[in-house]
């Protein structure tokens, strides 16, 4: 089965070649499971890489479920501090991006609940 990319995992950059290809070398030797790819909605929302370079080597992945609540702010929590960023205005511009994000899901996920208590309310 073929996963589409969650929309908060597509705002990070790519993997650089040298990077990618270490991955997949490391994948080669052995998948670590103990780093399973994360799927929320049926999307991968994070482990693309890992999910790509599986796939490669013909390595079957591991997956599990994330259970939070903001996917956003999941994505600039685990990537913020050890992505490799190839410059501080690009963790910045990414950074921005995600936290601008997370505010969109959590105001329209809001708005959901706001429709669902009025809902309630009249019936």
């Amino acid at each position: 089965m073929n996963y589409e990319y969650h929309a908060a995992c597509t705002i990070l950059p790519k993997m650089a070649d040298d990077e990618y290809t270490a991955l997949r070398a490391s994948i080669k030797r052995g998948y670590d499971s103990r780093h399973p790819i994360l799927l929320y909605e049926g999307k991968i929302l994070d482990g693309r890489h890992r999910y790509k370079a599986c796939l490669d080597e013909g390595v079957t992945p591991v997956f599990d479920q994330w259970k939070g609540q903001d996917p956003f702010d999941f994505v600039r929590r685990e990537h913020e501090a050890r992505r490799s960023w190839r410059s501080q205005e690009q963790r910045a511009i990414v950074i921005g991006a995600l936290i601008e994000q997370s505010e969109e899901w959590t105001a329209a996920q809001q708005r959901i609940k706001d429709a669902a208590n009025r809902k309630r309310a009249e019936a």
